[in-house]
């Protein structure tokens, strides 16, 4: 009996309870009454690829090296791919013992350097292809997965919103057709997929969603990406694979007003600076007089996950040693 890790992106159990009013993700919730769910903490900084790749790996972002979309050397930036990740994912420790797998976008797995079965890329990956590495396979389930269809995400610099779901709609239908058929070929024996267009849809509309008021076109796209989920579990369930299903992270509306320099200063990473010794300072280069000027606190109203958080605020050292 194999398994089915289906992780999708972006979905807590707030997320899950506001898509249950439209009828939405009714198959998850299936599996909720008759399985076990919990929520789990997420890891630190709360974004896409560390969290995937932390729940692959079993380990922290400090271990396994990743803790955003790009690397940044002296030379260079760049996005992170497989080769970045230190630690051994769970689909190549089952690639080692010979175990057929399928891995469908699941993040940072391109260019797959240990993998005993049929991959296909992230919508990460600079090469949009299928790999295939395993004896015997036939032409058929190649043909198939060679039908899924990529999504570019620059796409909606050109497109509009309607048009831009309706593309997405089409694909996410496309890829459901070729999953399924991946699913009925029994020699696979685990499959590990993740679904990311709900992400895409929170980071921009879940206030609207959250609120009961989301465009029409934004509830067809949801609705297709129910289908493909829904199809993924009915046909995991009809040849008996055990289901895992996961998230990185959830979301949640904040609105917030913040000073830096004083959050900074309560946790003692900054110490204030008086008027009278910036006074000091500046008569001895030359300048008499000095004019009070204060910063107005920064105002911001943020969906979800922090982006690009570059300090942890509490610890020292967040990650512990690698």
């Amino acid at each position: 009996m194999g398994i089915l890790v289906l992780g999708i992106d972006g979905l807590g159990l707030e997320g899950l309870k506001s898509l249950k009013r439209y009828g939405l993700l009714s198959s998850v919730e299936y599996l909720m009454e008759r399985g076990i769910h919990a929520t789990a903490k997420t890891c630190f900084p709360p974004q896409t690829i560390p969290a995937w790749i932390s729940i692959f790996t079993g380990v922290n972002p400090g271990k396994h090296g990743v803790f955003s979309f790009f690397k940044s050397t002296k030379r260079e930036i760049r996005i992170n791919c497989a080769l970045d990740v230190k630690f051994p994912t769970v689909y190549e420790l089952f690639s080692l013992m010979r175990i057929p797998v399928v891995m469908v976008n699941v993040p940072l797995s391109y260019p797959f350097p240990l993998l005993y079965g049929l991959g296909i890329s992230d919508w990460l990956s600079p090469s949009k292809r299928i790999f295939v590495n395993m004896e015997d396979l036939p032409r058929s389930v190649v043909r198939i997965a060679q039908d899924f269809e990529f999504i570019d995400p620059s796409m909606k610099k050109f497109l509009s919103d309607r048009k831009m779901c309706m593309e997405l709609s089409r694909k996410i239908d496309k890829r459901r057709w070729v999953v399924e058929g991946l699913l009925e070929y029994e020699k696979f024996e685990d499959f590990f997929v993740v679904v990311s267009m709900l992400d895409w849809v929170f980071h921009r509309y879940y206030r609207q969603i959250k609120s009961g008021r989301p465009p029409r076109h934004i509830l067809k796209l949801l609705s297709s990406v129910d289908r493909y989920i829904s199809a993924i579990i009915r046909k995991a369930m009809k040849r008996g694979l055990k289901i895992f299903i996961i998230s990185d992270h959830g979301f949640r509306v904040y609105n917030k007003i913040i000073c830096i320099n004083d959050l900074l200063r309560k946790l003692k990473y900054a110490r204030g600076v008086s008027l009278r010794f910036i006074s000091k300072r500046t008569k001895k280069v030359g300048l008499r007089s000095l004019r009070k000027t204060e910063s107005r606190p920064l105002r911001y109203e943020f969906i979800g996950t922090l982006w690009s958080l570059a300090i942890n605020f509490k610890l020292t050292y967040p990650y512990g040693s690698s």
